[in-house]
This record gives C-alpha cells, sequence and structure tokens, in this order.
C-alpha cells in the first residue's frame, strides 16, 4: 500500500454503501468501490485523480470514474489503491486500470496514447492481475502467474528491473521466480511473498528491505531480516511487515510515525 497517514478521510456522503476505499496518503482525494461493484472519487482533482475531467477543480460530493474505454462501465471492481495524485483499481476480470498524475509513467500507459488524466486507462500486463499495490509514483501488480510487473517512477530502483529507468508500461521484476503470493509497495520501495520467504527492491536508506543493512538495491533481495516462515506481507511508507506462520509480528524500517 502507499504511504502512511495518521489522517483518515471523511466519508459522509456514502457511508455504509461502500465495500472498500483508498486515500492519497494526505488524504485530499478518497475513492471507493461501492456497493454495485462500481467505482466512485471525490476531493482533490488537480490532476484528474477523481477520474473526472473538471480542468483541475475539486470534486466535492463523490462521482463515478470515466473512462473512454467502453468495457470500463461494464466491470465490477474488487480493489482501489491510490498514492498522492494516481489512483488504479483491480475489476474481477483481472484487468488494471490507472487514473490520475502521468508525468513519469504513474498510469501504466505511454505518455504519447494517454488520453485524459481524469479518465481511467487500462494498464496492458498481458495477462489477467490478481493483486495491485501503489507506492509514491509507482504502481506493482502480481499476475495469476505469480510474475511482478511495476511501472512509474524508478530513481530508487523501485521497479526492480535493475535499472533506474522510469517506466511507462509495466516491466517485469527480477525475481528469481515468478511464484509470487503477495506484494506490497510503499515509498519508494517494493516486497514480495515468496512461498515463506519475502524479497524486496528500491530505497533501502531506514532497512526497509529487510536486509540488515541500509543500501538500496535495482533487484530483489531476500529480506532475511524477516525471517523464513512469512505467512503474509504488509507494506507502507518506508516500512516493511509481516505476519509469520506462528502469528508473530515482525517488522523493518522507519519507526517515525510509531
Amino acid at each position: 500500500s502507499a504511504p502512511f497517514s495518521s489522517r483518515r478521510p471523511s466519508v459522509p456522503a456514502i457511508t455504509g454503501v461502500f465495500k472498500a476505499w483508498g486515500a492519497s496518503p494526505t488524504q485530499t482525494t478518497v475513492c471507493a468501490i461501492l456497493m454495485d461493484d462500481t467505482l466512485a472519487c471525490w476531493g482533490n482533482n488537480t490532476y484528474g485523480t477523481v477520474g473526472v475531467d473538471t480542468g483541475g477543480a475539486a470534486v466535492l460530493a463523490p462521482r463515478a470514474v470515466s473512462s473512454t474505454d467502453s468495457e470500463f462501465s461494464t466491470r465490477a471492481f474488487t480493489v482501489v489503491d491510490a498514492s498522492h495524485e494516481t489512483v488504479c483499481a483491480l475489476d474481477t476480470m483481472g484487468d488494471v486500470w490507472c487514473w490520475g498524475r502521468n508525468t513519469i509513467g504513474e498510469l501504466g500507459v505511454p505518455t504519447a496514447t494517454t488520453l485524459a488524466r481524469g479518465s481511467a486507462e487500462r494498464v496492458a500486463l498481458g495477462g489477467a492481475a490478481v493483486e495491485i499495490s501503489v507506492g509514491t509514483r509507482f504502481t506493482c501488480a502480481r499476475r495469476d502467474t505469480g510474475a511482478v510487473f511495476c511501472w512509474g517512477q524508478n530513481v530508487n530502483g523501485e521497479l526492480g528491473d535493475g535499472t533506474n529507468v522510469p517506466r511507462d508500461t509495466p516491466t517485469r521484476v527480477t525475481l528469481p521466480a515468478d511464484d509470487a503470493t503477495g506484494i506490497g509497495a510503499g515509498s519508494q520501495h517494493a516486497c514480495a511473498l515468496r512461498g515463506d520467504r519475502v524479497w524486496c527492491w528500491g530505497i533501502g536508506a531506514v532497512g526497509q528491505l529487510g536486509t540488515g543493512t541500509a543500501i538500496n538495491s535495482r533487484t530483489p533481495l531476500e529480506a532475511t531480516a524477516l525471517g523464513a516462515d512469512v505467512a503474509s506481507l504488509h507494506v507502507i511508507y518506508n516500512a516493511t511487515f509481516v505476519t509469520s506462520t506462528s502469528g508473530a509480528h515482525r517488522a523493518v524500517g522507519s519507526n517515525d510515525r510509531g
């Protein structure tokens, strides 16, 4: 998931009639999956983050997310995640849709073909996704094959492809095998669960990669500090959290927010 904020968004307009929500870390844009499995957003819309074209004007009440793709309105959504000025959602057919800021490839579509900032764009993953996680100006998705793909900003190697080159289309993370069962994206790092072990890549300045050092890595490294009995993974801000098969909780990285 994306960077953490202790502030919670206000959702009085649709409280009780939505299944899930995602919010930017400053809580200035909020998106929700409604009970009919469609998407609605509201709040700051400077970069089209609400999913409608208002010329940058804020949206003060929930609005249905729009798209120029005719199939978008027929889809049912299961996950929505947001970070800064980008939002992505996953539908039941395994397609990923993103909207909002796209100055460095955040939407996962070639910049030249991005039709509108306030319009959901389908990401070409080459197959069905089962999980998504939006970080700071980059996003990762896990395919049903276990392969992990990321796109967007790559200044600290957060795409895990061995480079620092930003990507405006999905690039495969260079894991030892396509066998991931979970993923998480933080501020400038990401991780994948493989079996009962975690592998992380990107910035490691505060130990968030779990290697026992403060190094950055453009390719996945095993997070040995998190153990070899991991059952679940959660990444947020500059920290990585796991729960072991015995129920023990472990964490590495920044503790500046407790």
